[in-house]
């Protein structure tokens, strides 16, 4: 069976050690990951009403810093995250619109603190807390000043399928503050949608 490479995106056989192209090693788990296919969403992919932010847990701030990854969708700067009844939108400057994600594409949304990430060179090929980094686009190990600098820094990842691409997508973002209380909000707001 053909799979793609998580490092460079090309196929390669799923009984390889190592990708032939970019020496990317290659495990069962990149396989598992691979072998997930783009799922029936709902009909209605709007995101209906804004959640007001009375209580500070509907909204988080933070910097997205562009790699020049392929995967890349947004240009570096100030994003915000808010919380809709039926999904999320990013914005960047002035509150422009990136992409607004339904309920029913994401596929995790976790924080991961500075001081969890050790190691920068292989944050691409880890799987940490059951988000997957590398292949979605999150690069986090490409973002400037990760290690001892940055232990007090939080990080958003949000992983969901595209449904222009039908491929899987990331966004990380680097936060001052934990998101905790965001996700939370957002679990909550998401067990309660009727679409899913």
């Amino acid at each position: 069976m053909l799979i793609k490479c998580p490092e460079c995106q090309k196929e390669i056989s799923d009984k390889a050690k190592s990708c032939p192209n970019c020496g990317y090693p290659i495990s069962s788990e990149t396989i598992k990951i691979n072998d997930i296919e783009f799922p029936n969403l709902s009909n209605d992919l709007s995101i209906g009403k804004q959640i007001v932010n009375w209580t500070y847990d509907a909204a988080i701030d933070g910097l997205y810093e562009n790699s020049g990854n392929t995967y890349d969708k947004f240009p570096s700067g100030k994003i915000k995250v808010l919380l809709f009844k039926n999904g999320i939108r990013i914005c960047g400057s002035f509150y422009r619109t990136l992409v607004e994600i339904h309920y029913s594409q994401i596929i995790s949304v976790e924080e991961i603190r500075g001081n969890e990430i050790k190691d920068k060179s292989t944050i691409g090929r880890a799987v940490i807390g059951g988000v997957v980094f590398g292949y979605l686009g999150a690069i986090i190990g490409g973002m400037s000043g990760i290690g001892t600098k940055n232990v007090n820094v939080y990080y958003l990842v949000i992983n969901y399928w595209d449904t222009n691409t039908k491929q899987k997508c990331s966004i990380s973002i680097a936060c001052n503050v934990s998101s905790k209380r965001f996700i939370n909000r957002l679990n909550k707001e998401k067990s309660k949608n009727k679409f899913l």
